[in-house]
């Protein structure tokens, strides 16, 4: 019988967290962005202009999207080692 590999296990788990990890934080940027666009849906295009400009430079979830920029530099390695492993003789 033979014994499976636990560092490909292990790499795949890290893998799967770090995506659904990078999910949420994709859902919660596109959910923010569209409250604010429900928000300001009723006023003059010109308004709503301004408020876009406004919105991009003081309400962005910028926290979020540094998140979301940290665990894809962590995902692209990972993703790597998930293929070296699997592609290593066994």
């Amino acid at each position: 019988m033979m014994m499976p590999n636990i560092a490909l296990i292990a790499t795949a788990l890290v893998l799967a967290i770090v995506m659904v990890i990078m999910a949420i934080d994709i859902r919660m940027i596109f959910e923010r962005l569209m409250l604010f666009r429900r928000i300001i849906g009723e006023y003059p295009a010109p308004l709503r202009r301004l408020f876009w400009r406004q919105f991009a430079w003081i309400g962005f979830p910028y926290g979020q999207l540094v998140s979301l920029i940290f665990w894809l530099l962590i995902a692209f390695p990972t993703a790597c080692q998930l293929a070296r492993l699997a592609m290593a003789p066994a």
